[in-house]
């Protein structure tokens, strides 16, 4: 992977224009692939995750001048700032929902190729050579284009960590001293602030980066007054933002956090390793292994590292694995693909760490292995379009739509409640907590009878789903996601549902929580 330029005979300036030449192809693809909605006219309702929709009805209210709420009855924080921020914006300026297509198609592209860039970048300045950059950015790119289609906070989050990791390899421009020194570390404190806020547990991976310069000398030595002022000055937005919460919310964290983390002990669960080992495909396990490759290496190539690119490697490569043990000792819930996207940064980082192996760069950075690579990648590029899914939810959801129509007042419903709550007028009491507040978190914490807090929050209809078929009464659990060692909401059903339909094997059933009883007048008994 070294330098193409000091291969046995190659022409100065050979590759010059690989980035340009190997980006203007993925820009292509992807502007094709990301476009592909507006082509077939598909409905918004079949784009990314049903979680997607949560923030989108959040937005929705907040552009609307009605508030941070879900429902319009509870004041929530259970988003990821920055995304939902950026919602807002586009809701505002779309003015409706429909046009929102658009706008993801654009988030796409915008992500996919900052994500190429980005990569390209980070490798060439750890000194890969000009293709194997190119080709080794574009499949990161493809890599992470798979996750951005499910319209989630990750977007934002993705291209922020790389462009953080290019803020750390270019560090010499902001470890000066005086004003400039100040500014500009002001600007990293306010690219840190954007990481964090774009997803809150990326806290965990800046902290691995400040790890990184706190374990060598020559690079803590650097960090004077001057940056540590700065980029305290950059972290103020973060810092109002907890501030908010704890002002307005009564929480630190948002409450889909706080929700998350409900263990009825503590100890570690297997629903992390379990959704990470047993649901991810074949491929997608394989793209681990080059960061696992390179953590392992990480001690054998320290020395012939780079000061800066030893806090990239170490930094990225340990967050995914940090990350997915915290995850499994705070939360019993699965994880959803998009979790998974500490691995795209992590992946660049991993090249860029081998790189430093003599054997690994003569080897990859061999023209037969870059053009079997490049075209590998270009087949990946030309396989890929844009999932639909969510029929299944669409249908339900639609067939709530007509129930509720003649059936006004306020409905419950956990899983799979993102689409319904945009095809709803009524408002919905999301009932695994994440789109509530902290009162309702601690309901289910104290593990209330499931009914009794419906009927705190006034539901009239609960919405319930089976992924199975069940004999005799209905058996609520809510959270319905969330494994045996966390506490749960529950409630029995024995009641006939009001409505029920089956859609693609799963069942969605309606309950009157207080039905109208006739009043018929009493019949005199004969004399």
């Amino acid at each position: 992977m070294a330098d193409e330029r000091s291969g046995p005979g190659a022409r100065p300036g050979s590759g010059r224009w690989a980035a340009a030449g190997v980006g203007l192809v993925v820009a292509g693809f992807t502007a094709w692939i990301a476009s592909g909605p507006s082509r077939h006219n598909t409905n918004l309702a079949f784009l990314g995750q049903d979680d997607f929709f949560y923030y989108l009805k959040v937005a929705q209210n907040l552009a609307a001048g009605h508030g941070s709420t879900f429902n319009g009855r509870v004041k929530t924080n259970g988003y990821h700032p920055l995304w939902e921020m950026t919602l807002v914006a586009a809701v505002w300026l779309t003015g409706h929902a429909g046009s929102l297509r658009g706008f993801l198609e654009v988030a796409v592209f915008a992500a996919t190729m900052a994500t190429y860039w980005l990569s390209a970048s980070i490798l060439r300045r750890g000194g890969v050579g000009r293709w194997s950059a190119a080709v080794v950015a574009a499949y990161v790119a493809v890599y992470a284009m798979h996750i951005y289609f499910y319209s989630m906070e990750v977007t934002l989050a993705v291209p922020l960590m790389l462009a953080l990791l290019v803020v750390v390899q270019s560090a010499e421009a902001w470890l000066v001293a005086g004003w400039k020194g100040y500014a500009r570390a002001a600007g990293v404190g306010l690219l840190i602030s954007a990481v964090v806020l774009s997803r809150l547990d990326t806290v965990i991976f800046v902290a691995l980066l400040s790890v990184g310069f706190a374990v060598q000398p020559e690079l803590r030595r650097r960090i004077g007054s001057v940056q540590v002022a700065g980029i305290a000055c950059g972290l103020l937005p973060l810092l109002g933002y907890l501030a908010l919460n704890r002002v307005v919310f009564g929480l630190w964290e948002p409450v889909s956090a706080m929700a998350k983390r409900l263990k009825l002990e503590p100890g570690f669960t297997s629903q992390a390793v379990g959704s990470l080992l047993l649901h991810k495909s074949p491929l997608a396990l394989l793209n681990m292994l080059p960061v696992v490759a390179a953590l392992l290496a990480l001690p054998w190539l320290w020395r012939r590292m780079r000061p800066l690119d030893r806090v990239v490697g170490l930094g990225a490569l340990a967050f995914p694995f940090v990350y997915l043990t915290a995850l499994s000792w705070l939360s019993d819930w699965p994880l959803w693909d998009w979790y998974y996207y500490a691995f795209r940064p992590a992946l660049c980082a991993a090249v860029l760490v081998l790189a430093y192996s003599q054997r690994v760069r003569r080897v990859a950075g061999s023209r037969p292995v870059l053009a079997v690579a490049g075209l590998c990648v270009f087949v990946l590029l030309a396989r890929s379009s844009w999932p639909i899914g969510n029929s299944s939810l669409y249908d339900a959801g639609l067939e709530l739509r007509r129930f509720a129509a003649t059936h006004p007042g306020v409905y419950a419903m956990g899983d799979r409640g993102g689409i319904v709550s945009q095809l709803l007028d009524e408002p919905i009491v999301q009932t695994e907590g994440l789109m509530m507040d902290k009162a309702f978190v601690e309901t289910i914490a104290q593990q209330m009878p499931l009914r009794l807090v419906l009927a705190q929050y006034g539901v009239r209809y609960y919405v319930g789903t089976a992924m199975t078929p069940f004999l005799g009464c209905f058996e609520a659990v809510e959270p319905s996601q969330a494994g045996p060692h966390a506490p749960h909401l529950r409630g029995e059903f024995c009641e006939p549902p009001v409505a029920e339909w089956e859609n693609y094997g799963v069942k969605t059933m309606v309950f009157d929580l207080r039905p109208e009883k006739a009043a018929t007048p009493a019949t005199p008994a004969p004399r």
